[in-house]
């Protein structure tokens, strides 16, 4: 409520001082809104549906027209009414001035420990990427399900895939080939619809197929001339740089049988300059065979003013 009507409609006890008013446009009102969905994506068993796409808001006042990237989860109550589960909207990327890095952030308190120095532990080819870079506390809240618990180990993965492909390219190892796996074991590219909206990607701002994915995560080059994407700098490489550390932190974590959706922020360490960067995330699991596959992924830098 405070969101959308503004801190002072909201009253000072329930307001947050920050917020001027998504809904009314910080007083001067929206005259349209309207929806373009990338994909829709429905899992019937548990009656839950996903979509990602742009919205587009103009305002009243101006005639500016306003383009935000969103993912919407939904829940279809026993009165057969849709509610909303997940909403994670964000302005579309824009890269800094003669810059690859995300934001930095000089928090201590968000600095976590270093992966181990490859030279120490030798990365090794095998079916899978390598299982032990970065593995650490995945997020600061313990667990309270099972699901839970599945989704956090996710996650985990996720971490050491970053971690992997990053290490990988740093050592002249196949990077390429880690992230191909890993795409394939975590990503649900395989079973349906992926829904994948990635931080700094604005000319292609969603991946629906494992190549745009993979052209995401090892860059234009590395994914190839027909597979690869223009823009792409590589951004589990850090566009050159690599990362040491990846850490999850979720706000908060929803099971509904075999789909789960996370939410929170990841805070990736910069190898070269050792700077931490923030980001916000979206994810969405679906459970096959056992395994817990991302089907939506939104990604996204805080926003500023």
């Amino acid at each position: 409520l405070s969101y959308f009507v503004g801190y002072e409609a909201a009253g000072k006890v329930d307001g947050i001082p920050e917020d001027k008013g998504f809904a009314i446009a910080g007083g001067m009102t929206w005259s349209k809104v309207r929806f373009d969905n990338d994909q829709i994506n429905c899992f019937g068993d548990e009656d839950i549906a996903v979509a990602q796409g742009y919205y587009y808001f103009t305002n009243n006042k101006t005639g500016e027209i306003a383009a935000v990237e969103y993912s919407f989860g939904y829940k279809r109550m026993a009165s057969g009414e849709l509610k909303i589960i997940l909403h994670h909207s964000s302005v579309p990327y824009k890269a800094p001035d003669n810059s690859t890095l995300l934001i930095q952030d000089v928090s201590e308190s968000m600095q976590e420990e270093s992966a181990e120095d490859l030279e120490s532990k030798p990365f090794r080819r095998l079916g899978k990427w390598h299982p032990h870079y970065g593995v650490s506390t995945t997020s600061t809240k313990q667990p309270t399900t099972g699901c839970e618990s599945a989704v956090i180990a996710a996650q985990n993965e996720w971490k050491v895939l970053i971690l992997s492909i990053s290490s990988a390219y740093l050592a002249g190892v196949d990077f390429v080939y880690v992230a191909k796996l890993g795409i394939d074991r975590l990503y649900g590219y395989d079973i349906g619809r992926v829904l994948f909206k990635p931080t700094q990607a604005v000319e292609q701002p969603f991946r629906p197929t494992a190549k745009g994915a993979l052209s995401y995560f090892v860059g234009y080059e590395a994914a190839g001339k027909v597979d690869g994407i223009p823009e792409d700098k590589g951004f589990a490489i850090a566009a050159g740089q690599g990362w040491s550390a990846v850490r999850f932190e979720n706000d908060q974590i929803s099971c509904w049988g075999d789909i789960a959706l996370a939410m929170g922020y990841y805070y990736f360490t910069n190898k070269e300059t050792g700077d931490t960067v923030a980001v916000e995330y979206g994810f969405g699991y679906e459970k096959y065979e056992g395994e817990w596959k991302i089907v939506l992924h939104h990604s996204s830098i805080p926003y500023s003013p």
